[in-house]
C-alpha cells in the first residue's frame, strides 16, 4: 500500500505540473494580427490635431519602443523614443497652434487607412491623410505609406515612412503660401518667389534660434549672424529635408522649443547630425534596421542568430527557414500536420476532472463503490456530461447575437471553445467508457464530423453565415443535461418514480430541441447557403443534409428509447430485497458472479437513452433455482452459481482473499440465510467455495444495487442446458434465469 500510495502521489504530482504548465502557456500570448492593426490606428489617431500636440510635447510617446529605430524618407534617421515622438508628430505642432503661419507643413485632420498588410508582427499600410492649410482655407491629400514592426507590448519597434508624391504636393501648396508669407515679411515690393521663400526659412529659423539657442546652446551670436549665414546655403528641395540646406533647418524649427539642447545644433552652422552632406549611394544601401523588412524571417531575440542574416537577393535559392517561419499561416485547422495543443490540454482536463468525480463518489456515495467498473465509469461520464455540455451551452449562447448580424471576434471565439470542447469530450467518452452501443458511436461520430467540417467551411470562405449554422446544430450536443440527470440518478438509485419522471420530461425535450435544431439547419441553409460558387459549397450542400438526417435518426432511436426506460422503472416489480451488507460479507460479493462463464444463455436488459450518448450494454445476472415455473419460490431457494476458487492454486488465491476470507465465504454460504422481500424465508447457499466458479471481473452486490436493477427481474427466462442435463439425468428442478440491471 505504501508504494502504491507513493505512486499515485507522483502521478498526481505529474497531473498537477501539467496543468501548471498549461495554465502558465496560456498567459504567453503573441500579438495577434489584429492587434497590429489596431497599433496602426492608434499611430494615425494620435497623428491628428489636436492630438498630435499633447503627443509631441510629451517627448516620450509610448506608441514607440524605448528603442525604436525610424527613418523618414524626407529627412533621416530617426532612433529612439524621443526623437521619433518630436519629428513624426511636433513637424505640425506649428501650423495646430499658429494658424496665421504660412507653414509648409499643415495640420492633419482625417486619415483614411487605404492599404494594409499584416504578417507576423510586420505591417505595411498606406494611410491617406487630409492636411488643413488655416491660412489658405483649404485641404489636401497627402499619402503616407509605411512599413513598421510591432513588438510583443504593442508598440511600433521599427518604421520606415516615406512621403508619397509629396515633391509633386509641395509643387502645389508653396505656390500658394508665397504671397501669405510675402505679406508676412512685407515684401510686397520683390516678385522672386525665390527670395521670398529664402527670406521666410532664413527669418524663422533666426528668430527660434535667438529664442531658445542661448547660452550653453548658442548658435549664432545675433540675427545678423544668423541671416548672413543662412543667405549663403541652399534652399534646398522639399523632398531632401535631411541635408546642409535651409529646409532641413526649417524643419527642426518645431522642435526648438521641446528640446533645444538635441536640436539647436541641428538649426546651426554644423548642421548637427542631421542637416549635413550626404551621398546618394550610401543612403540607399544603409541598413539601418536591425531586423529588417522581409517579414517572413520574423526574428525573435531567440532565433534572430539563426535567421538574422537570412535574404532574398540574387543568384541566390530561398533559405529553407523562410518557408519554415511562412508555414504557421498556411496551417489551419483540417491540416493533419497541425498540433493541436489546446485539444490536448482538454484531454488532460478530462482526465483530472474524471478522476477527482471518482475520487468524490467513491467516499461520498453510498451505491458508487457497490457498482461495476463498467457502471461507475458510466456514472463518471454522466456528470461530465452536465458539467460540460453546461459549460458549451453558455458559450454557445454567447454567439446567439450572430442570429442579429452582430458580430465579436470574442463571440466567434466561444463558439469554437464550445466546439472545440464538445467534440473533445466525445472523443474522451469513446475512449473512456468500457462499451457503447452502435447508435451511440454513430451519434459521436456524426457530431464530430459535422463540427469539424463546419469549422474548416467556415475558415474556408469566411462567411458568417456558416458561423450561424454553427449555432443552430450545436444546440443537438449542448442540450442534453436532463438526460444525463435521470440516467444519473437512475444509476445511483434515487426514487424510481422522480427518475421515470425525470427521463420521461428528457426523452420529450430532447426530441423536441434536436427536431428544431435539425429542422432550423436545413431551413437556413434553403435561405442563405443554397448556392455552388466552388466545391466547397458543393460539400457543404451534401453533408448537411448527411449529417443532419443521421443524427435526426440518433436521437429519434434515443429519445424513443429513454422513454421505454422511465415506463418500465415503474412497470418491473421488485422481487429481491436488501440484505444487510456485513463486513463479514464483503469477500462472498466481491466474488459472486451469478452468471457463469459456461451458461450458453444471454438474457440482456436493453436500456438505451436517446440522448445518443447515453446507455451501453453492462449486465449483471442472477440464477434463482425454483421447482418449477408454476410453483412460488420456497423459503429456502439458494443460488445456483457462485465464483470458483477451485482453479487457483494457493498462491493465487490468497491474492484474491486471505485463507480468514475463505473460511468466512464456506461459512456464510453453507450456514447464513438472508431475508427474502417476497416472503419470510431467504436465500440459501449450499456450496463448497472451492467449486465456486471465478468471476469474470470483481463486482459488488449491495442492497442499493440489488434495488436499483430489481425491476428487470424475470424480463426473460429460458431454461438452462445444465438443470435440463441433470432433469434428464433425473434430478428434477427448472432453473429460471433473470437478468437484472443493465449499466448505463
Amino acid at each position: 500500500m505504501i508504494f502504491i500510495s507513493s505512486r499515485r502521489n507522483k502521478r498526481n504530482g505529474v497531473n498537477l505540473f501539467v496543468l501548471s504548465l498549461l495554465a502558465y502557456l496560456t498567459t504567453i500570448n503573441a500579438l495577434s494580427e489584429y492587434q497590429a492593426l489596431e497599433v496602426v490606428k492608434g499611430f494615425a489617431d494620435s497623428y491628428l490635431a489636436p492630438k498630435n500636440i499633447e503627443v509631441a510635447r510629451s517627448i516620450n510617446s509610448t506608441l514607440f519602443a524605448e528603442d525604436v529605430t525610424g527613418t523618414a524618407d524626407l529627412s533621416t534617421n530617426f532612433d529612439g523614443r524621443e526623437l521619433s515622438t518630436e519629428y513624426l508628430f511636433g513637424l505640425f505642432v506649428n501650423t495646430a497652434e499658429d494658424q496665421n503661419d504660412p507653414s509648409p507643413f499643415g495640420s492633419p485632420i482625417s486619415y483614411n487607412v487605404t492599404a494594409l498588410l499584416v504578417q507576423h508582427n510586420f505591417i505595411s499600410t498606406s494611410i491617406k491623410f487630409q492636411f488643413h492649410y488655416p491660412i489658405l482655407n483649404e485641404t489636401f491629400p497627402i499619402q503616407i505609406d509605411a512599413f513598421m514592426q510591432v513588438n510583443e507590448n504593442s508598440e511600433i519597434q521599427q518604421y520606415d515612412v516615406s512621403f508619397r508624391r509629396w515633391a509633386w504636393a509641395t509643387d502645389n501648396i508653396i505656390p500658394k503660401l508665397i504671397p501669405f508669407m510675402q505679406k508676412g515679411l512685407n515684401l510686397t515690393n520683390i516678385t522672386d518667389t525665390s527670395v521670398i521663400l529664402r527670406t521666410y526659412l532664413s527669418e524663422k529659423i533666426c528668430q527660434m534660434a535667438m529664442d531658445h539657442c542661448t547660452g550653453p546652446y548658442e548658435q549664432y551670436k545675433d540675427t545678423e549672424e544668423c541671416m548672413t549665414f543662412l543667405n549663403g546655403k541652399e534652399i534646398g528641395e522639399w523632398y531632401r529635408m535631411g541635408e546642409d540646406n535651409l529646409v532641413c533647418r526649417h524643419l527642426h524649427v518645431p522642435m526648438l522649443p521641446l528640446r533645444p539642447s538635441v536640436h539647436c545644433p541641428h538649426i546651426g552652422p554644423s548642421g548637427g547630425d542631421m542637416c549635413i552632406a550626404r551621398d546618394y549611394k550610401q543612403v540607399v544601401m544603409d541598413s539601418h534596421f536591425p531586423q529588417g523588412w522581409l517579414a517572413p524571417k520574423y526574428v525573435t531575440p531567440e532565433n534572430q542568430d539563426e535567421i538574422g542574416g537570412i535574404y532574398a537577393v540574387s543568384g541566390e535559392d530561398l533559405d529553407p527557414l523562410l518557408e519554415i517561419a511562412l508555414s504557421p499561416g498556411d496551417s489551419h485547422s483540417w491540416d493533419p500536420t497541425l498540433y493541436a495543443t489546446a485539444l490536448l490540454g482538454y484531454f488532460l482536463i478530462f482526465y483530472v476532472v474524471s478522476n477527482i468525480l471518482w475520487f468524490i463518489y467513491f467516499r461520498r456515495s453510498s451505491v458508487f463503490p457497490t457498482l461495476g467498473l463498467e457502471h461507475q465509469k458510466n456514472v463518471v461520464m454522466y456528470t461530465m456530461n452536465i458539467i460540460f455540455t453546461t459549460i458549451a451551452l453558455a458559450l454557445e449562447l454567447v454567439a446567439a447575437p450572430a442570429f442579429a448580424q452582430r458580430y465579436a471576434l470574442w463571440e466567434v471565439q466561444c463558439l469554437r471553445t464550445a466546439g472545440v470542447l464538445v467534440s473533445a469530450l466525445y472523443i474522451f467518452e469513446l475512449i473512456y467508457k468500457l462499451k457503447m452501443r452502435i447508435p451511440m458511436i454513430a451519434h459521436h461520430f456524426l457530431s464530430i464530423i459535422a463540427i469539424s467540417f463546419t469549422v474548416t467551411v467556415f475558415e474556408y470562405t469566411q462567411s458568417m453565415s456558416y458561423l450561424i449554422s454553427a449555432v443552430i446544430w450545436l444546440f443537438q450536443a449542448t442540450t442534453e443535461q436532463p438526460t444525463f440527470f435521470g440516467l444519473l440518478g437512475y444509476r445511483l438509485d434515487w426514487d424510481r418514480r422522480t427518475v421515470s419522471r425525470i427521463l420521461k420530461i428528457a426523452a420529450v425535450q430532447t426530441f423536441i430541441f434536436k427536431s428544431a435544431s435539425a429542422i432550423g439547419l436545413v431551413v437556413y441553409w434553403e435561405v442563405h447557403q443554397n448556392y455552388s460558387y466552388r466545391p466547397m459549397d458543393k460539400a457543404w450542400n451534401s453533408m448537411v443534409f448527411i449529417l443532419a438526417i443521421g443524427l435526426m435518426l440518433t436521437q429519434i432511436w434515443g429519445s424513443w428509447v429513454t422513454y421505454q426506460i422511465a415506463i418500465r422503472i415503474i412497470k418491473q416489480p421488485i422481487l429481491l430485497g436488501n440484505p444487510k451488507f456485513k463486513g463479514s460479507n464483503l469477500a462472498i460479493y466481491q466474488t459472486i458472479r451469478l452468471k457463469s462463464e459456461d451458461d450458453g444463455q444471454n438474457h440482456k436488459r436493453s436500456d438505451s437513452s436517446g440522448s445518443g450518448t447515453a446507455l451501453d450494454d453492462d449486465i449483471d445476472r442472477y440464477e434463482i433455482m425454483t421447482t418449477d415455473e408454476s410453483t412460488p419460490l420456497p423459503s429456502g431457494g439458494s443460488l445456483n452459481r457462485l465464483p470458483s476458487l477451485s482453479s487457483l492454486d494457493g498462491t493465487g488465491r490468497n491474492r484474491l482473499m486471505s485463507n480468514a476470507d475463505y473460511i468466512r465465504v464456506r461459512d456464510k454460504v453453507n450456514n447464513e440465510q438472508y431475508p427474502h422481500s417476497g416472503g419470510g424465508g431467504g436465500l440459501m447457499v449450499g456450496l463448497d467455495p472451492a467449486n465456486i466458479p471465478l468471476p469474470r471481473s470483481p463486482s459488488l452486490l449491495s442492497p442499493a444495487s440489488c434495488s436499483a436493477r430489481s425491476h428487470d427481474q424475470y424480463l426473460s427466462t429460458t431454461p438452462n442446458p445444465t438443470d435440463r442435463a441433470r432433469d434428464e439425468g433425473g434430478k428434477s428442478g427448472i432453473r429460471n434465469s433473470a437478468s437484472f440491471g443493465r449499466a448505463l
